[in-house]
């Protein structure tokens, strides 16, 4: 058995991402409120979801979510489903 694959190393591994904060290995980054209702505006107004990513993108100040290095299209639509459907979590 690969010793990458042993159950101690894999329950080392969770733990290390447990102690430090990170998921996958990026650090989470919530989307603020400001950012959320920036989204659902945008969604509002007609805009798709490849040009709200493109917007983020573009504007400096707002850091992708989950860590990652940019704005796609599945993470804007994702964070719209999520804030304006009761269902969704």
């Amino acid at each position: 058995m690969d010793p990458r694959h042993s159950r101690e190393h894999l329950q080392r591994m969770r733990q290390a991402r447990v102690d430090t904060g990170r998921l996958g290995g990026r650090p989470r980054t919530p989307p603020s409120p400001e950012v959320v209702a920036r989204i659902v505006a945008a969604v509002d107004a007609g805009t798709g979801w490849s040009a709200i990513a493109a917007a983020l993108n573009a504007d400096q100040q707002v850091p992708p979510p989950v860590g990652g290095t940019r704005w796609w299209p599945s993470s804007v639509q994702r964070i719209y489903r999520r804030a304006t459907d009761p269902d969704c979590s």
